[in-house]
C-alpha cells in the first residue's frame, strides 16, 4: 500500500471538517511511497482517526494540523 497516497485521500475527506472549525491542514507527503504492507482500509481508518482527534483538540480559527 502506498502510505502517501493513503494519506492524502484520507485529508481529502476530512478538508471539510478542517475548513469549519477554522483549522489548517497541512501535508508534506512524498508524492509515490512509501510503500507498506498493510490492509488499506484499516490504514485509511488509522489515519482518519489520528486526524480526527488532533481537529479536536487544536484551537478552532487559529489551530494547524501538520502531517509529515
Amino acid at each position: 500500500v502506498d502510505i502517501g497516497e493513503v494519506v492524502r485521500e484520507a485529508m481529502d475527506s476530512l478538508g471539510l471538517l478542517f475548513r469549519e472549525k477554522g483549522v489548517a491542514l497541512s501535508g508534506d507527503i512524498p508524492a509515490v511511497g512509501p510503500f507498506v504492507l498493510a490492509d488499506r482500509d484499516r490504514l485509511t481508518q488509522v489515519i482518519i482517526n489520528l486526524l480526527s482527534n488532533a481537529v479536536k483538540f487544536v484551537p478552532g480559527g487559529s489551530g494547524v494540523v501538520r502531517v509529515k
